[in-house]
C-alpha cells in the first residue's frame, strides 16, 4: 500500500524515507553555511583558515550549533502530523534552496531551503495550526535547556571583530530564538501565517515570546545564576504554552481547510459516496537522487515521488492533480 494509506486506514510504521534523509541533511548542511557566514567570510574561508586554524574550530562548532536548531524544529512538525494520522516529511524547495545559497555570500539572510510537507484526509485548520506552532515551542524548549547549561559549558567564543566572549550556549539559545522569529513571521508558507489563520492570540503570545528570548539571548552579559533561572522561567514559559494551545477542546466546530490555502500540503482524496476501497499492493518505491519528470520530462536533483501512484515528478507536477494522477478517478 503506497503512503499516506486512504482515508480509514492504519498508517504503516514507516515514519521516514530515505529521501527524506538525504532533504534534510542538506538543508542542515545549507542552514549551517549561513550561520557560520555571521562569523567567517565565506568567500575568503579557505585563505582565513590558511593563516587561522581556529577558524576551522569555528567552522566546525557553527555546525554543531546549527543542526539541532534546525533539524529539531522540522523534526517537531513531522512528529506533530504524524501524531495526528497524517503523513509528514521533510523536502527541500528549490526556490528556498537558491534563496538560502544565496545568503550565504550576502548580507542579507534568508534561511529557508525546505519545509515538512503534510498529508491527509480531513486536515482541520486548527490541527494545521498546532503542527506548525510545535516547531516554534521546540525551539523555546532548546533556549530554555541551552540557558540552564550555561554553568555547566562556560565555553565562550567571540565574533569576528568584537572583544566580548559570550558563552556558546547564548548564542545557541540566540540561535533558536532566531529561527523562531524567522518562522513564525505570517508570510507566505512560513509558520506564522498558518498559526495566525488558526488562532490570533498564540500567535501574538508566541512571537511575543520570541521576540523576548532574542533580546535577551543578545545582551549576553548576565551571571551564571541569572541564565540559570532564565532557562527555568523559559522551559516554564513553554510548558503552558503547549498546555495552552495544545488541549484538545471539546464541542468546538472542526473546519476542514482547502489545499489552495497550504501550498506545500497535499490531501488525500476521499470519495464523496461509500467506503474508500483497498489499494493494490504495490512494490515499495526506492528513491532516487536524479530522475525526469513523467510529466514534462524534466531531469531533476531529489525529485518528488507522488504517494499514490509512485511516480517521480518535478516542483510543479509533484501534486496529484497537476500531473494527472490515476488516484484522483478512483
Amino acid at each position: 500500500m503506497v503512503w499516506p494509506p486512504p482515508y480509514g486506514y492504519t498508517a504503516p510504521r514507516k515514519r521516514t524515507s530515505l529521501t527524506e534523509i538525504i532533504h534534510i541533511l542538506v538543508g542542515t548542511v545549507l542552514v549551517s553555511l549561513v550561520i557560520g557566514s555571521f562569523f567567517f567570510d565565506p568567500l575568503n574561508l579557505f585563505s582565513d583558515i590558511a593563516m587561522n586554524q581556529s577558524q576551522i574550530f569555528l567552522f566546525a562548532l557553527v555546525s554543531i550549533l546549527a543542526a539541532p536548531a534546525f533539524i529539531l524544529h522540522e523534526l517537531a512538525h513531522k512528529f506533530v502530523a504524524q501524531k495526528y494520522g497524517y503523513w509528514g516529511e521533510f523536502r527541500l524547495i528549490p526556490f528556498g534552496v537558491v534563496l538560502t545559497i544565496i545568503s550565504i555570500v550576502s548580507p542579507f539572510k534568508l534561511v529557508g531551503p525546505g519545509a515538512v510537507m503534510i498529508a491527509g484526509a480531513n486536515i482541520t485548520r486548527e490541527k494545521n495550526g498546532r503542527i506548525s506552532l510545535a516547531g516554534p515551542i521546540t525551539n523555546f524548549i532548546l533556549i530554555g535547556v541551552c540557558l540552564l547549561f550555561v554553568p555547566v559549558l562556560p565555553f565562550t567564543i567571540s565574533f569576528p571583530g568584537s572583544n566580548i566572549e559570550t558563552p556558546f550556549l547564548v548564542i545557541l539559545a540566540q540561535l533558536n530564538a532566531i529561527i523562531a522569529v524567522f518562522n513564525l513571521l505570517p508570510i507566505s508558507v512560513l509558520d506564522g501565517k498558518k498559526i495566525l489563520s488558526w488562532n490570533k492570540t498564540a500567535w501574538v503570545v508566541s512571537m511575543a515570546l520570541s521576540g523576548f528570548f532574542w533580546v535577551v539571548t543578545l545582551s549576553g552579559v548576565f551571571s551564571n545564576l541569572v541564565w540559570v533561572l532564565m532557562g527555568i522561567s523559559v522551559l516554564i514559559v513553554a510548558g503552558l504554552v503547549y498546555w495552552n494551545f495544545f488541549r484538545e477542546a471539546k464541542g468546538k466546530k472542526i473546519e476542514i481547510i482547502d489545499a489552495s490555502e497550504m501550498p506545500y500540503v497535499q490531501r488525500v482524496i476521499r470519495t464523496s459516496s461509500g467506503p474508500v476501497p483497498m489499494e493494490k499492493t504495490t512494490t515499495p518505491s526506492k528513491s532516487v537522487l536524479v530522475s525526469e519528470c513523467e510529466q514534462c520530462g524534466k531531469s531533476v536533483f531529489l525529485p518528488f515521488r507522488c504517494w499514490r501512484c509512485d511516480g517521480f515528478f518535478c516542483y510543479d507536477h509533484r501534486l496529484p492533480e497537476n500531473h494527472n494522477c490515476p488516484s484522483l478517478g478512483s
